[in-house]
């Protein structure tokens, strides 16, 4: 759900005829909220900041001049405004806003701040309409959280972000790209990891086009696992200080490539707003609101099938209480669907639109809000903080899926795509042979001969009868895409799991067989033994693996040949015990082997740790770097997967990598948090299907 922090105090009061445009702080929510584009539940009130976290960031001197209202008549000047409460309590939380934005992002791929991108406020001082750095305070605190490694602050606001150039110079962790007027405010440039000064008047070719020669070669260097960006709208035309000549249509544009840059390369963004001055207020409320429009539209789809939000406990349940209304009418709808995804818990509105979700266990959840007249939504809900009642608003769906609608799709795309959707959606086990899509006609598909990429889109829930294990799966498609070159897929949805009803118990006894078995050795029976420190005891390996082509088998052989040689003739050479293991097992790699696994174990303190409590009080953090072997030591591979990939049948084993450099939070119940940062080889790559899928509330009998 995309998250927005605004509070009404960020309309801060001041003098009459005050250049700076105070006013676009109140119009942007409701403008956004007049048309539809978000709800009231995307809003959301941040606190203030603590002095201790600010004090990552600022001088304790300063911090203490806006406290107490100390600032000299020169330091009020250089700010902009007229000191007072008010407005350092502003300050305080727009910074915490900022924030919270951070988590949000790290949820959901990007949130935003109505306000912030306050990039003119130094350590000692402010300048500039700026008294705290927000980003930087941001940036510093999830450093010192361990929530983000590598930070990249991408600031296109028309000014140079002075301030946050001179708190990160000496600090790597934190790369920051300022794009600027060259002959603008601030006269005195600092130095930025990167500076891309423009001339007066520069136009929206020339602006566009350095940006997107830049930022790529940026991401792909720097490498940052998160991202902060001042959207700066003063770059327009009509600005009365920019001095450019970017068009209204340019600034989205260059948002649009900014979210699609870091969408793609999955890395979550934090948002501010920055400065714009056009005389028509209209204008700079109509640009603000564009990234807030881009935002919705580019980043909803990230919702992967393997990132999950949930902490499951056992022995804590709550119950959540509610009403849905249309969102033009505010008329109670009846019959709408609510589920908790990838879990069993769901229930329907009544006449009244008033629903009760019981047995929610102790954690936090999508839930997921469907109907097939309106807009599918989803919210996140953690039972810690679970309101008494909530009001949900549905949108009609005039234009719901209106890509689906413009695009052509193939009249007989079931009869020719039908199969690698059955294939790779279902899979290819012995248990998808008993899992059918009940209603395959609502499923249409689109060939792209462009990228040879078969897309799969659905208006309404695929139902599936999984007879092999017992469940009934409602599913919300909400992209799938196969490369029919590269033989890659992506998917990712909302199942929901419905128990069925056995004919007798024989049958029951043989559901509970194939769900344990099913169980035993997958993705979320290892998430949990990892979580629980019970890798030996659940039956888990995992090992250290490395990737090996030609050139480097030459190498090694030729490493291992003269390390013998020397041995042979008694002559001294100097090579470390796991290099040495490694020479030898790589020159020793048949044809087809590309692959060298290191004999020594790897435990559960090499690749994880906690996570601060105060961030989140269950999770833990898996992170690591190269590759790792997952072996199961109780189960072999089977027949049909063993029969594909050619190999000798042995204890089934996966190949993990994390290719975006983040690491994954990982919940007792076997879920995790980041999923799409997690790329898999071998066994799990196949056996990890909606066919093998069990629900996340799911607890094999103890024998």
């Amino acid at each position: 759900m995309l998250k927005i922090a605004f509070h009404p105090c960020y309309a801060h009061s001041l003098p009459e005829g005050h250049r700076f445009p105070m006013l676009k702080y109140e119009l942007i929510p409701e403008q956004l909220l007049h048309e539809g584009c978000i709800a009231q539940e995307n809003l959301f009130k941040p606190n203030y900041c603590s002095d201790e976290i600010i004090l990552w960031t600022h001088d304790a001197a300063y911090l203490e001049k806006l406290h107490t209202q100390n600032l000299s008549a020169s330091e009020q000047r250089k700010i902009g405004f007229p000191q007072s409460v008010a407005l350092t309590q502003r300050e305080l939380m727009i910074t915490k806003g900022t924030m919270d934005c951070c988590l949000y992002a790290l949820d959901h791929g990007i949130a935003l701040n109505v306000a912030g991108g306050t990039h003119h406020a130094f350590a000692d001082r402010g300048e500039g309409f700026c008294l705290l750095n927000d980003m930087a305070v941001a940036a510093n605190w999830l450093l010192k959280k361990g929530l983000a490694k590598q930070i990249l602050i991408i600031d296109l606001d028309v000014h140079q972000g002075n301030g946050t150039a001179k708190i990160f110079e000496s600090e790597h962790r934190v790369f920051t790209f300022s794009m600027h007027g060259a002959h603008n405010y601030p006269f005195h440039k600092e130095q930025s990891n990167l500076d891309l000064p423009l001339l007066d008047g520069t136009d929206t070719e020339t602006y566009l086009g350095l940006l997107q020669q830049e930022l790529p070669k940026i991401l792909e260097e720097v490498k940052p696992d998160f991202a902060f960006y001042l959207s700066g709208v003063d770059i327009l035309e009509t600005d009365k200080f920019g001095k450019l000549k970017v068009s209204l249509e340019g600034c989205k544009q260059r948002d649009a490539f900014v979210f699609e840059s870091l969408k793609e390369k999955a890395i979550p963004v934090t948002v501010a707003m920055g400065g714009g001055y056009s005389p028509d207020v209209k204008t700079i409320v109509e640009a603000h609101c564009n990234t807030f429009r881009l935002a919705k539209d580019l980043f909803l789809i990230l919702l992967i099938i393997c990132s999950c939000f949930f902490k499951l406990s056992a022995q804590a349940q709550f119950s959540m209480r509610g009403t849905v209304l249309d969102s033009i009418s505010k008329q109670p709808l009846a019959g709408i669907n609510l589920f908790l995804s990838h879990t069993s818990i769901g229930t329907t509105t009544d006449q009244s639109g008033h629903f009760i979700l019981d047995r929610i266990p102790q954690g936090k959840f999508e839930l997921v809000i469907s109907s097939l007249n309106y807009e599918t939504r989803s919210i996140s809900i953690n039972t810690g903080h679970l309101p008494e009642s909530i009001q949900l608003l549905l949108k009609p769906t005039a234009n719901e899926l209106q890509e689906v609608i413009v695009e052509p799709y193939d009249e007989d795309g079931w009869d020719r795509w039908g199969r690698y959707f059955n294939a790779h959606f279902i899979g290819n086990s012995a248990l998808a042979a008993d899992c059918k899509l009940i209603n395959p006609d609502v499923v249409k598909f689109r060939y792209s001969r462009k990228n040879n990429t078969i897309r799969a889109f659905s208006r309404e829930k695929l139902i599936f009868d999984n007879k092999a294990l017992g469940y009934r799966i409602l599913y919300l498609l909400t992209k799938f895409e196969y490369n029919l070159v590269e033989r890659s897929f992506y998917y990712s949805g909302y199942p929901q799991f419905e128990e069925m009803r056995p004919k007798n118990p024989d049958e029951k006894k043989r559901w509970d067989k194939k769900r344990k078995e099913a169980y035993q050795g997958s993705i979320m029976h290892f998430m949990r033994a990892l979580y629980d420190n019970q890798l030996e005891k659940e039956g888990f390996e995992i090992h250290q693996v490395l990737k090996v082509d030609y050139p480097e088998y030459k190498r090694a052989s030729s490493l291992f040949k003269a390390y013998s040689k020397a041995l042979k003739n008694k002559e001294p050479i100097t090579i470390s015990k796991d290099s040495l293991e490694y020479y030898k097992k790589a020159s020793k790699l048949g044809a087809n082997e590309y692959t060298v696994m290191l004999d020594q174990l790897i435990t559960k303190d090499d690749v994880v740790e906690p996570i601060d409590t105060s961030i989140d009080a269950t999770a833990q953090f898996m992170g690591f770097t190269g590759w790792l072997r997952v072996t199961y030591q109780h189960k072999r591979d089977p027949i049909e997967y063993a029969r594909i990939t050619l190999k000798r049948i042995d204890h089934i084993n996966s190949d993990i990598n994390l290719p975006n450099n983040i690491g994954l939070s990982i919940y007792p119940n076997g879920t995790y948090f980041y999923g799409y940062n997690l790329f898999i080889e071998g066994y799990w790559s196949w056996w990890e299907k909606l066919s093998t899928h069990l629900p996340t509330d799911y607890q094999p009998e103890l024998p």
